[in-house]
């Protein structure tokens, strides 16, 4: 019962967690949008960083190790697709308490586990 009850706090300070950081994330696309940078296709290097959110020295680190999608089409100067940064930065989301237990709920119903009375 007790180890139950700290899964659900546990679940619900995850879930206001997430409703921070979108809320957070509204705010910088608003300030996004309001600076054009929704209407470009191609940003440079200090549009990107105020697009996603991330510092200078940390976007060069993920330029530097790939791990950012960009372009250098003259050896030096890098450019960033926006539509390609707006899939980055949405990959792995995170799934909702609703999300999970729906999951949790179809798996259980459909599991085939010997042993276990089914309700």
């Amino acid at each position: 019962m007790f180890n139950h009850s700290l899964k659900i706090k546990k679940m619900i300070n995850d879930k206001i967690k997430v409703e921070e950081l979108l809320q957070k994330q509204q705010i910088q696309l608003d300030r996004i949008e309001a600076g054009g940078l929704g209407q470009k296709d191609v940003l440079n290097f200090d549009e990107a960083c105020r697009f996603t959110g991330i510092g200078r020295s940390y976007m060069y680190k993920l330029t530097s190790s790939q791990r950012v999608p960009h372009y250098k089409p003259f050896g030096k100067t890098l450019f960033f697709n926006r539509v390609q940064l707006e899939t980055w930065l949405l990959q792995n989301p995170i799934k909702t308490i609703d999300e999970i237990e729906a999951n949790a709920a179809t798996y259980l119903v459909t599991s085939n586990r010997k042993g276990v009375n089914h309700v």
